[in-house]
């Protein structure tokens, strides 16, 4: 985030007075200040309240001790996410294949809260990135970029209103909670369905919040962009980039089967099917009551 203009830097030193009662207060950078006054447009009476908030969130929701939780082992592979890389100004580049994450299982199973948590903690994560590449580049890092692959997205998820509530309360958090630390967002892969839950999703957020958000429905979309902005080198092969490791998702196929995606990779096509028309597909299944989404 770029440093306080001339008028900001005074608007800072008040908001420094609104809050010089809180413990270590003194040792807030300017950028970490203004990450609130921005939030609130420089409305230090506005700005100061959603910091005190924060507080207090933090506080009941034990988010200090949040790395330290151990989320459901089966969350780490349902809902995968990589901080694969940086850009060239520091900001750890965090790629979730969204569109894969079945959070109605979580929901249907009881499993709310733990989600939400899990969210808490992939912030926590990403926070403790940026700590880590402000010591070493010897400047403050505040922001972060996130790429959301939503391919296979599923209307299923939009027909639960808890799933759907779920989805709007870890939204809400980051908005309320995290000011100004999104530097950039790509939802790629993103067709009519994520199209129906950005709707739901912008009433919740600010509109910078949603001025670095970019939505992309094609990879040949896509693609140049975030190579424009990311380094290549920094970026998976699925995405564009160079970058060897593991797979994120191809966004084709599904990410669980991981022998099955790389027999597949290369052999996979696109069908095009006509309104009123069918296409039809052979699948052999060896486990009772599998679901097919």
């Amino acid at each position: 985030m770029a440093g306080p203009n001339i008028e900001e830097i005074n608007i800072v030193k008040h908001f420094r007075n609104e809050i010089c009662d809180v413990e270590g207060s003194k040792e807030f950078t300017d950028i970490y200040c203004l990450s609130w006054l921005r939030a609130r447009d420089l409305d230090i009476e506005k700005a100061v309240d959603m910091f005190r908030k924060n507080l207090e969130w933090r506080k009941d929701q034990d988010i200090d001790n949040v790395l330290d939780w151990e989320p459901p082992s089966h969350f780490l592979s349902d809902y995968d996410y990589e901080i694969v890389g940086e850009d060239d100004e520091g900001r750890p580049i965090m790629i979730a294949p969204f569109g894969e994450w079945d959070i109605r299982k979580a929901v249907s199973a009881g499993e709310a809260k733990a989600f939400i948590r899990y969210t808490d903690q992939l912030f926590a994560k990403i926070f403790e990135k940026t700590k880590e590449n402000s010591k070493k580049r010897g400047k403050e890092v505040s922001q972060f970029v996130v790429i959301y692959d939503m391919a296979n997205f599923s209307m299923r998820q939009l027909t639960s209103i808890a799933t759907v509530n779920t989805i709007l309360s870890v939204a809400g958090r980051f908005e309320a909670n995290y000011p100004e630390t999104l530097y950039s967002g790509y939802a790629v892969n993103a067709y009519r369905v994520f199209q129906i839950l950005f709707s739901m999703l912008k009433p919740l957020l600010s509109p910078r919040t949603i001025g670095k958000i970019q939505i992309f429905t094609k990879p040949e979309k896509w693609q140049p962009v975030l190579l424009q902005n990311l380094p290549p080198t920094q970026l998976p092969k699925e995405f564009g980039g160079t970058r060897g490791g593991r797979r994120i998702s191809i966004g084709h196929i599904p990410h669980r089967d991981r022998s099955f995606t790389e027999r597949l990779s290369t052999t996979y096509i696109t069908v095009e099917v006509g309104a009123g028309k069918k296409f039809e597909l052979e699948f052999t299944v060896t486990q009772p009551q599998t679901r097919i989404t």
